[in-house]
């Protein structure tokens, strides 16, 4: 699964968990500890996971993990969070005339998260 944010807003990622006894919940991003900047919260029925003001930074895949004596199970989601793109490169100037000319460039590093 995946899920595009727009930088500046909130993430919001969320599960309905089930289990006897209740798992333990654990988080976690490219297989680290989350972000401090995560907020998460965890009840009786599920666990949410929140990140306000997203910057890029804060894209890559999420795992959530439950575990308890019956067992364990962990769900991924990658989060793509949109930007704007970085400056065009190697742009040049070609065919200048009196009311137009032709600009060519090869597309920016960083493409704010375009596909």
């Amino acid at each position: 699964r995946e899920q595009h944010i727009k930088a500046g807003n909130t993430l919001r990622l969320s599960a309905l968990i089930k289990g006897i006894p209740f798992p333990k919940v654990s988080w976690k991003k490219e297989d680290q500890e989350v972000s401090p900047k995560a907020d998460i919260e965890v009840t009786k029925v599920g666990s949410t996971l929140e990140i306000r003001n997203c910057a890029k930074e804060d894209g890559g895949v999420y795992s959530l993990t439950v575990e308890n004596p019956a067992g364990s199970k962990t769900v991924s989601v990658k989060v793509v969070v949109l930007d704007k793109p970085g400056p065009p490169r190697n742009l040049q100037i070609s065919e200048v005339r009196k009311d137009s000319c032709y600009l060519t460039w090869k597309e920016p590093e960083d493409n704010g998260g375009s596909v």
